[in-house]
């Protein structure tokens, strides 16, 4: 049993964790779900070694545990995948997978390196050619990757960080076989999800956080998702908005792309156009191009812009929250006049988006490496949007967030376009594209094609799961090799 003993941890005024406990039975998959701030990560993050609590303890099999480092806790047989994968591009499968082996592996000649990971790969289920380099893999295969990584030195307990947020559905589907068949292997799977269908189609047992504390830690069977939403939130969720049919109005975006040189750049082909008041969704599996679209859509015309890597491309992290909200109109009034910045209606714009978008912070003054990745990008949202823009560009905007948070900004999205906005929805959650888009396209190996469509059926499920799930892995729509 690994138990969680009445653990605490604080950011300064921010208390994550208040006095957590918990048991992880062995050969039992344990949702963890939780608000965005909550302590799901802050929890993790300690069982894993990269943080400390400040107070309470950590027990293994009735015996004290310390985990000082990630080596403390590899050594104690618990092994992570993060949601950003950390793997060697140049290297093969078996040599990132052996990296670390505390066994030796990595000296071991490439043929027998190969032999010991593509055994394990077939009895965990996680198939995949130990010989590829990764650079060469999907993002599917990639994850198989890093898991068979995290049970490379024969860990016991398999901590998971969101691990579909970048699947699609028969990837996913490929996942849960393999995360069953290492639970009845005798590992403890912990895993972080905000979609609770999957937790209760793949979890034994699920614990709820908010604000920090344990609010509920039950057999999966007994709660309902109604039940674990209203726990998650402290309150029933309304009935998510009904994305309504619209006449779009005159063509606002429009893109006509081929690559000149083939190789070059991983974006082959690409022809949009988008209208006023229309949701134009590109679906696909990452790594197809959607970074060389989205900077030829941002050069096409002056976009709103929602980052998919909000650290990377949206925020300066050791600045304030406030400095972060005025990016990109701190020149404009009333925020300077005559090169001097009004401070005052800087915070009080900041305040706005704090309040508005549940923005959890005890100050606006803190630096935005102190937000949680959901609020972060809760932050990205607010700003991109207050000025009213005539066209937006969206890359996986509710990654990272929770069930709640993801439909405000959906709302947000949803009530641009109702005003005119035209809006271009790049995401790897299929479910996301299908829920908010008035058209869809598919981007696979850099060209992008119109997703089919049920001329009869409402705009509302004119579109097939299954079909674009298939097109998003390069299959034909009868399920066969793309020509």
């Amino acid at each position: 049993m690994l138990r969680v003993e009445r653990v605490s941890k604080s950011f300064g005024s921010v208390l994550a964790l208040d006095s957590v406990s918990v048991d992880f039975a062995p050969r039992e998959i344990h949702a963890v779900l939780g608000e965005n701030g909550a302590g799901k990560s802050t929890l993790m993050k300690i069982l894993y070694g990269l943080l400390r609590p400040d107070g309470g303890s950590l027990q293994l099999d009735g015996r004290p545990l310390a985990l000082r480092r990630p080596a403390d806790a590899q050594a104690a047989g618990i092994g992570m995948v993060h949601q950003h994968f950390m793997l060697v591009e140049r290297l093969t499968v078996a040599e990132n997978v052996m990296l670390g082996d505390r066994r030796g592996g990595i000296w071991l000649p490439r043929i027998a390196m190969r032999r010991r990971v593509s055994d394990d790969a077939r009895r965990l289920a996680l198939e995949v050619d130990p010989a590829r380099r990764i650079e060469s893999l999907s993002v599917g295969e990639r994850q198989r990757v890093e898991i068979l990584k995290a049970l490379r030195n024969r860990a016991t307990t398999l901590i998971l960080d969101e691990p579909t947020a970048v699947l699609t559905p028969q990837e996913c589907e490929q996942l849960f076989v393999a995360l069953r068949r290492i639970r009845d292997q005798g590992c403890r799977v912990l895993f972080i999800s905000h979609k609770l269908h999957e937790v209760t189609v793949l979890a034994d047992r699920v614990s709820v956080l908010r604000h920090g504390r344990l609010v509920a830690s039950d057999p999966a069977g007994r709660l309902t998702t109604s039940e674990l939403s209203e726990r998650m939130i402290g309150r029933v969720l309304a009935e998510p908005h009904r994305r309504n049919s619209t006449q779009p109005g005159p063509v606002v975006l429009k893109l006509n792309y081929r690559a000149r040189t083939i190789g070059h750049s991983r974006l082959r082909s690409a022809h949009l156009e988008v209208r006023a008041g229309e949701i134009v969704g590109v679906a696909g599996v990452e790594g197809n191009g959607q970074d060389e679209l989205t900077r030829e859509l941002l050069k096409a015309a002056p976009c709103a812009h929602i980052a998919s890597d909000r650290q990377r491309e949206a925020l300066v992290l050791p600045m304030s929250i406030t400095d972060n909200a005025s990016l990109k109109d701190h020149q404009q009034r009333p925020y300077s006049r005559l090169g001097w910045l009004n401070r005052a209606a800087l915070r009080r714009r900041a305040n706005e988006f704090v309040t508005r978008f549940d923005i959890r912070t005890d100050s606006v003054q803190r630096p935005v490496a102190a937000l949680s990745g959901g609020n972060q990008q809760k932050l990205v949202v607010a700003r991109e949007l207050a000025n009213r823009p005539d066209r937006v560009v969206a890359v996986n905007p509710t990654r990272g967030l929770d069930m709640a948070a993801s439909r405000f900004v959906h709302e947000q999205l949803i009530s641009e376009r109702d005003r005119g906005a035209g809006i271009v929805l790049i995401s790897a959650d299929l479910d996301e594209i299908l829920q908010l888009s008035d058209r869809v396209f598919v981007l696979y190996d850099g060209t992008l094609t119109a997703a089919p469509r049920d001329p009869d059926a409402p705009a509302s499920a004119s579109h097939d799961a299954a079909v674009i799930g298939r097109l998003m892995t390069g299959l034909s729509i009868d399920g066969g090799a793309a020509a």
